[in-house]
């Protein structure tokens, strides 16, 4: 068994228990008092000075925050080049490993953000001491089972009496970098919030806002190269906090928040603060959206939502308000587009009538499509577009009256056309002579006219002494509509009325 080593304070000596892997830190007991510590043992040959240890533990034990470690002691072991923080014991993991460890390798938008809160947090009164973080990283906050955070490493402060440090001694934090530090700027303010940006970026994502293979191309990318957008990786992100997150990795420190109180008063004023989850501040906007009646950003916030929480009665809930809205926006638009069909129709502008047959096809094939009406509506509604379009064939297509005995064509050219037998003396104009007919005798010199009502066709009867009938029915001068088809017999003569398809386009003046 491996025997665990011990630690030498300035007030007491400390003996190991265990080491945390992922941060670090020794978990040690001391000998009199018996409290427990996290020890950071730092050794001179990894590039920190022993004054530079010495003035972290110096720094962090002036200061009071419930988000940084508390110095209780620090110490030194001369022989083996090693320099001793002693903090209070720190519970939890490391924020790198709790990402590590969540669904999908990243947190959700609240925990991401209440954590980001509590790193401005950490930062305000270190701030207020002209104090530069500059080191900030994932493996450098513990995060406590209550989602408590705790800052610890503070091994590249920048105080003002501090001298400008080599870039060796940024292992480990190069990811998390802001760009002026590696062009050999001087850190500010502007910096950490960058730092702490980076942090967020991870939280959200489960990468670093930039990944490479060496310090070249990681050094190149954080002074050149915009990171990929959060939604990139997960399109479920809010709008609020995919801004937070741009403002703060903007390459130039003027552009970003110049402070942990212009950062969280951002966020106050966007109401990041006043929810508790994403989901109440995603139903809070589709409220919203509602209210204002943004029907479309709401119908993407309930689907992002839906997707996120299939079982969620909240969800559920605010999902069949969006989806009744919907409903009645749709019969809405349905209704307009058939009121403007009617008035085309009457006007006989059957090229808008042609149009707004393909408007009501595409809103009818949208309602099936979201489920918004039952078969009974769509099939009513298709059955009335039906009956337009079999109108529609009177404009688009060929009208004519056709003889089964003699085979012979009398085509429909005008929107009045007169059908009768012509005479030698005293013959009417007529659009439709039948004289060539068997039974002609049986037709009067002026039979009877059709024409053209709208997109219909009717017969209407004129003879005084002999009858008109369709389909075996006599015909009167009010008239009868035309179906394709129809058996028409005038006197004894009898035609067929058919129509058909002719693929151009009518033009206006039809």
């Amino acid at each position: 068994m491996t025997q665990m080593p011990s630690f030498t304070g300035q007030t007491e000596r400390y003996q190991a228990i265990e080491k945390n892997p992922d941060t670090g830190l020794w978990l040690a007991r001391g000998h009199q008092s018996g409290r427990l510590a996290s020890v950071r043992v730092v050794v001179a040959s990894e590039g920190y000075r022993p004054d530079r240890v010495f003035r972290e533990a110096s720094i962090l034990s002036e200061i009071r925050s419930p988000y940084l470690a508390r110095i209780i002691d620090f110490g030194q072991n001369p022989t083996r080049n090693e320099y001793y923080i002693f903090m209070e014991a720190l519970e939890g993991v490391s924020l790198n490993r709790k990402v590590g460890m969540a669904p999908l390798q990243r947190l959700s938008q609240f925990d991401a953000l209440h954590i980001f809160s509590q790193i401005l947090n950490a930062l305000r009164p270190v701030h207020e001491r002209n104090i530069i973080h500059r080191n900030i990283r994932p493996t450098a906050i513990v995060v406590s089972p209550e989602n408590r955070i705790t800052l610890w490493d503070f091994g590249l402060v920048q105080t003002p009496e501090s001298i400008q440090q080599g870039m060796h001694e940024l292992l480990l934090s190069h990811a998390y970098m802001a760009p002026e530090l590696v062009s050999g700027d001087r850190a500010r303010p502007a910096t950490d919030i960058y730092s702490a940006g980076a942090v967020l970026y991870f939280m959200l994502t489960g990468h670093a806002p930039f990944e490479a293979g060496d310090w070249l191309t990681l050094a190149r990318k954080l002074t050149t190269t915009q990171p990929l957008p959060v939604r990139w990786y997960r399109n479920d992100i809010i709008d609020p906090i995919e801004a937070l997150v741009d403002r703060c990795l903007q390459k130039r420190p003027s552009q970003r928040f110049q402070s942990v109180e212009d950062a969280l008063a951002w966020m106050q004023s966007e109401q990041l603060h006043m929810h508790r989850d994403v989901k109440s501040f995603r139903l809070s906007q589709i409220n919203d959206a509602l209210e204002h009646d943004q029907l479309e950003k709401a119908r993407e916030e309930i689907f992002l939502l839906q997707r996120a929480f299939p079982r969620d009665r909240d969800v559920a809930r605010v999902a069949r308000l969006v989806w009744q809205r919907r409903r009645t926006q749709k019969r809405a638009e349905v209704e307009q587009i058939y009121a403007s069909l009617l008035k085309a129709r009457r006007d006989k502008a059957f090229r808008d009538v042609i149009r707004r047959l393909e408007d009501l096809d595409r809103v009818l094939d949208e309602i099936q499509h979201e489920q918004l009406e039952d078969d009974r509506y769509l099939r009513n509604w298709h059955d009335r577009l039906e009956a337009v379009r079999r109108e529609l064939l009177i404009v688009q297509g060929i009208s004519f009256l056709m003889s089964p005995v003699t085979n012979r064509t009398y085509p429909l050219q005008k929107d009045v056309n007169f059908v009768g037998r012509k005479a030698r003396q005293g013959s009417y104009p007529l659009d439709i002579d039948l004289s060539q007919e068997p039974d002609a005798r049986t037709v009067s010199r002026r039979h009877a006219k059709i024409v053209r009502d709208g997109m219909t066709w009717r017969l209407h009867h004129l003879s005084t002494v002999s009858v008109t009938k369709v389909g075996g029915a006599s015909v009167g001068p009010e008239g009868v509509e035309l179906a394709d088809g129809a058996l028409v017999q005038f006197g004894k003569v009898q035609l067929r009325f058919h129509i058909k398809r002719n693929t151009s386009a009518p033009t206006e003046e039809d």
